[in-house]
């Protein structure tokens, strides 16, 4: 396995390979800029999304580790907003980022790949919490909408659990298990969220559970944006069909913006 490292300088940030490499570390490139973050947008540690800051704006940019560092526009929301990348599933292409576009800080929804807008549901958003995904279900290969999605929510009540995806339209909040180590887990194919817990002086377990039965797939899906600034494209989101979504192997992602204001109104 490797692993990268990034070292910012005066005006760029430097990656790094510094371990698994042939020769010990190993510069790799240089990205113009402040970055920070790091997800990978596929499986072969060739597409890197970092979060870089120019003129006191942060965007996400994919960097492209075997073309000297290339960097591509990832997310464009609105000229001035900050845009961050949190995760990435390169089999569904289901990105979710954070942003300040609509006003606030929040969090939405898009389509690595695709030229479908990014959406911020009402669902994920509480006022009195703060809600940071850590896992995607993986293997959703075409079908971002069906991935589950876990989150931490931390409020002054302490942290607790949440599972949420795009065609479900609610976020369902959960008891934390007993000891466990917040905001870390990882999904199955299958479903079934793995959580590490480790309880008094007991031995670090794992408690696994399958929670995506409490959150069926809404017939009629989330295809409204809930928050708009200006549009960005004049095509309703949610009407390019998913057989338009591309594998983000090696292709150059299409910005995502913000999706257009549609009369809709239908809870997120």
């Amino acid at each position: 396995s490797r692993a990268y490292a990034l070292a910012p300088g005066p005006h760029s940030t430097a990656v790094w390979l510094v371990a698994g490499g042939d020769f010990g570390p190993e510069h790799v490139a240089d990205v113009p800029g402040r970055c920070t973050g790091g997800v990978w947008l596929d499986r072969t540690g060739r597409m890197l999304a970092l979060d870089r800051e120019t003129g006191g704006v942060t965007k996400s940019v994919a960097v492209d580790l075997e073309r000297g560092g290339e960097v591509t526009a990832l997310l464009q929301i609105a000229d001035g907003s900050d845009d961050r990348l949190l995760l990435a599933d390169p089999d569904s292409g289901l990105l979710l980022v954070r942003s300040d576009a609509p006003g606030d800080d929040r969090l939405g929804w898009g389509v690595l790949g695709s030229r479908r807008p990014v959406r911020f549901p009402e669902s994920l958003r509480l006022d009195d919490a703060v809600l940071t995904p850590f896992a995607v279900q993986p293997g959703q290969v075409l079908m971002p909408e069906s991935c589950g999605v876990a989150l931490r929510i931390e409020s002054a009540a302490g942290s607790r659990l949440g599972v949420w995806r795009p065609a479900g339209r609610r976020l369902l909040q959960l008891a934390s298990p007993e000891g466990w180590l917040a905001g870390t887990g990882l999904w199955s194919t299958e479903g079934v969220l793995r959580l590490p817990c480790a309880a008094g002086t007991g031995p670090v377990g794992v408690v696994d559970i399958e929670p995506l039965g409490a959150l069926p797939l809404d017939p009629r899906m989330d295809s409204a944006c809930d928050v708009t600034t200006e549009p960005a494209q004049a095509e309703v989101a949610g009407q390019e069909p998913c057989g338009a979504l591309v594998t983000p192997a090696v292709c150059k992602p299409v910005p995502l913006q913000q999706a257009p204001l549609t009369s809709r109104s239908q809870p997120g």
